[in-house]
């Protein structure tokens, strides 16, 4: 399963769950919910569930030596399953209570009871109707609970994701509001401490090269008090890379270099080749954006030495 494939499941299960609560409390004001239940549960791509139900099939369901392996995946797969069929008894419910049953009443006034023995049918029907749809929404309420419980557990088994990890910092207002807690807990859960997971969704924003938005992520890990086996030295070292390449970006040339400058002084054991060639390929620039002044010429001069010391940190048989 490749990471965005986790990501994009995720995500709709946000949608879904926000959507569902929603309706929940509207249905218990006594409004009228069917149009907007059947946008969320239907038998087409339209559907926010029926994409989720497939989702979680597609990336889950496999053979049977497989599936041994993939235990919390395929809980996860079950109880979507079960939402979704749940939700649609929901959805029927709802269509009865709120398009069939007013339609027999326009009949009776405008006609009379012409079939008695029929509107008195109609009468148990819709009486038990009601019921029915109370009953269906405690059930998919539940359903819906139990989803978030299996889904918060199949998180901690994804750890190593920091492409998933991004994400819940990303929609951490969504995310906090449907797990009920912090995102510094959710990631003490998933990460072992919240330093970690804020560490880990700052590997990903600076994979792709967000400086600004994994500097806040550093800031959060560090902010977190976590111990030095959590790795404290080497996020500092991170938040210089960072926030001079950040500078970088936005002409604060000196600043840049000020930064790159502390981040190369430190221990050279755990480099990211990947980083060295973002900031190598940034300093190949130098020559042409400085000004040709003393100043210019003093910062070109510090980004050439700069640029010496990313190659001795290069691997020797590095492959771009």
């Amino acid at each position: 399963m490749r990471d965005w494939d986790f990501v994009e499941l995720l995500r709709e299960y946000i949608l879904v769950n926000q959507t569902l609560n929603s309706l929940f409390d509207r249905l218990r004001d006594g409004e009228p919910c069917f149009a907007e239940m059947a946008e969320l549960v239907g038998d087409s791509e339209r559907s926010i569930l029926f994409r989720l139900k497939e989702r979680c099939h597609a990336q889950f369901r496999k053979d049977s030596a497989e599936a041994r392996d993939m235990h919390r995946e395929v809980l996860f797969d079950l109880t979507v399953g079960s939402l979704f069929h749940e939700a649609m008894k929901l959805r029927e419910n709802l269509y009865q209570q709120e398009v069939y049953v007013p339609k027999v009443e326009r009949l009776l006034e405008e006609h009379g009871p012409d079939d008695s023995a029929f509107f008195k049918e109609f009468e148990t029907v819709q009486s038990m109707g009601a019921d029915r749809t109370q009953t269906a929404m405690q059930e998919t309420e539940a359903l819906l609970s139990q989803t978030r419980n299996q889904l918060r557990a199949l998180l901690a088994t994804h750890s190593d994701d920091s492409l998933m990890t991004r994400n819940l910092f990303e929609n951490r207002g969504a995310v906090e509001s449907v797990f009920n807690v912090s995102l510094s807990e959710l990631f003490q859960e998933i990460h072992k401490t919240a330093a970690a997971g804020y560490a880990k969704a700052a590997e990903s924003f600076l994979e792709s090269a967000f400086f600004d938005e994994a500097n806040a992520c550093l800031d959060a890990a560090l902010a977190e008090k976590a111990t030095q086996t959590d790795g404290n030295d080497e996020w500092v070292r991170l938040r210089h890379y960072a926030e001079g390449m950040a500078h970088f970006s936005t002409g604060a040339f000196e600043r840049s270099l000020d930064s790159l400058e502390i981040w190369l002084g430190g221990t050279a054991n755990n480099d990211d080749p990947r980083f060295l060639r973002f900031a190598d390929s940034a300093l190949s620039r130098f020559g042409k954006i400085v000004s040709d002044d003393a100043h210019g010429t003093t910062l070109l001069a510090r980004a050439e030495a700069v640029t010496r010391l990313i190659e001795t940190r290069l691997p020797a048989k590095d492959e771009v």
